[in-house]
């Protein structure tokens, strides 16, 4: 199973330096990856159109993601599927409490949270959103498998020169 612990120690190896990246990239900015997807003409149904987004945020030391969707019962025509990548100066993750919120549960910097709003380009209609905010702090300990296979290589391995002395011929 040495294998499988080298991997290990590896990938946990990436995810540190990944979130010291991401860790040291948040604090000094505000960053959006979004997908966005509206399916039209759907039959089943009063809903005729169904349109989302996936969004990956990331500030201050936190990520969160985020689904949004929303139904209409008109039929837009068409489908589409659009990426977007926004930034800008750093922001607060947590969301603060609302009334249309539906759920929230908020515990030492993780937030999980669903509500309802209003559609803005359909008057009537609501948008579903639910997010989970995650702090960066907890990958730290993604740091323990790699010093652990550090340690376990640097015990077993051979250091120096053989220090046995030579036969005397006397």
């Amino acid at each position: 199973m040495p294998g499988v612990k080298n991997l290990l120690a590896l990938i946990c190896l990436l995810v540190l330096v990944l979130a010291i990246a991401a860790g040291v990239r948040s604090a000094s900015s505000w960053d959006q990856l979004e997908w966005n997807y509206t399916r039209s003409g759907l039959v089943a149904g009063p809903v005729r159109t169904q349109t989302g987004k996936y969004v990956i945020n990331l500030s201050r030391g936190e990520v969160a993601f985020v689904v949004v969707r929303e139904d209409w019962s008109q039929d837009v025509g068409g489908t589409a599927k659009h990426f977007y990548f926004f930034s800008g100066s750093p922001r607060n993750l947590i969301a603060l409490p609302s009334p249309q919120f539906v759920h929230n549960e908020q515990f030492a910097g993780f937030q999980f949270y669903s509500l309802n709003l209003p559609s803005v380009p359909v008057p009537g209609a609501q948008a579903d959103v639910h997010a989970i905010v995650l702090p960066l702090w907890p990958l730290l300990l993604t740091a323990i498998p790699p010093a652990l296979w550090l340690r376990r290589r640097r015990a077993t391995r051979a250091r120096g020169f053989p220090m046995a002395a030579p036969e005397s011929r006397i």
